[in-house]
């Protein structure tokens, strides 16, 4: 094994050491809070949905935003999520015909999807709905493509694709 190789796996061993504290501390946060679900509804066959297009990823920025990407380049958006079988959801075709795989909104200003060919989109203006603007561009990452983002700000993104060991973009 080359030294940049283990030097690359004890990185990856001390963040996931990290992240396990993290996760953790956690439960003590919680205790005693229980989460409550509501009844699962339909969102993406609501018009003008007219496909069952599997929805692959979804972020909430809060209980008045929410951000979901499908299987075929759209992005699905609530500002009042909340509000069960009575939300609203517009829809956007941003990336057309992309496998998108996954959104991370770290604030109402900015939400960034990514798709199984490597592409990333962002909005500036995701609560715009069918009228926010997505700007697309092409990565470099694995040859199987991006399959998760995570967005902890506005001014840092990470994201994960598929490969033998994984990568991060």
């Amino acid at each position: 094994m080359s030294r940049s190789r283990a030097l690359a796996l004890l990185g990856a061993g001390l963040a996931l050491l990290g992240a396990a504290g993290a996760i953790a501390a956690c439960p003590a946060a919680f205790a005693g809070e229980r989460l409550s679900w509501s009844k699962p509804i339909a969102i993406d066959d609501q018009a003008p949905f007219g496909n069952s297009w599997r929805i692959e990823g979804v972020s909430c920025v809060s209980i008045s935003l929410c951000v979901a990407v499908d299987r075929v380049g759209n992005v699905l958006t609530s500002t009042d999520p909340g509000a069960g079988a009575t939300a609203r959801w517009t829809t956007k075709q941003v990336d057309p015909p992309r496998q998108m795989t996954a959104v991370s909104c770290p604030s109402s200003s900015l939400c960034v999807g990514v798709a199984k060919d490597n592409e990333v989109v962002s909005s500036t203006d995701p609560a715009r709905g069918a009228g926010a603007h997505w700007t697309r561009q092409q990565v470099g990452g694995p040859q199987e493509g991006l399959l998760g983002v995570s967005c902890p700000s506005s001014s840092l993104c990470v994201a994960v694709g598929a490969g033998s060991h994984g990568v991060l973009v």
